[in-house]
């Protein structure tokens, strides 16, 4: 069993690894994507302002955070869990890539919130996220968004329509989320209209 500060490459068995780059993971403020073979899946995501953050919500009762250690890392990175926060600090004498930063066992199976925040100078650097292996990362505001359809809340898909009279992009729901060219030359269609 991986213990924090320890080499994680990979996930440990009873794990599952989501990389950075997951478009579930929403990241706010000025952020850097760093490509660099120790990490991951050879990328990472980090910034060096206080104050930016990055959330995602997960199903699971299992969490850890893959970082690095470094002289240049953020001594005071906030965890907060459904509204309860810990803390860590990225700070090491020697530099460490793929490296257990943080753990929360025993949480309840439900859908949780996360915000990992860089709360003192330094970088604030994500590598990966890993749950329990039956567990499931949901788009960042799966919990903000009750009203949306279930697959839609959780992952952000979005199922298109186009609306010729109108000229509009349709999501699944009706919104309107773009038109489309309006001096577009239409040819014969299916409708015989154009």
């Amino acid at each position: 069993m991986a213990t924090i500060g320890e080499y994680l490459p990979q996930p440990e068995a009873g794990w599952k690894r989501y990389d950075d780059r997951s478009s579930l993971i929403n990241y706010v403020g000025t952020w850097n994507k760093v490509t660099n073979s120790a990490y991951y899946n050879g990328t990472d995501t980090d910034s060096n302002v206080v104050g930016d953050y990055y959330e995602f919500c997960f199903l699971g009762t299992e969490l850890r955070i893959i970082d690095a250690l470094a002289t240049n890392r953020s001594t005071n990175v906030t965890v907060s869990i459904d509204g309860v926060e810990e803390s860590y600090s990225g700070y090491g004498t020697t530099t460490m890539r793929a490296v257990l930063v943080y753990e929360k066992t025993g949480l309840s199976n439900t859908v949780h919130k996360v915000r990992v925040t860089n709360n003192a100078t330094g970088y604030l650097v994500l590598d990966a996220i890993d749950i329990n292996e039956d567990g499931e990362i949901y788009r960042y505001d799966y919990l903000d968004n009750r009203d949306l359809p279930e697959l839609m809340r959780k992952y952000g898909l979005h199922w298109f329509g186009f609306d010729e009279e109108s000229g509009n992009v349709l999501d699944k729901i009706g919104s309107v989320i773009g038109t489309t060219y309006a001096n577009a030359v239409r040819v014969e269609g299916w409708n015989s209209l154009g």
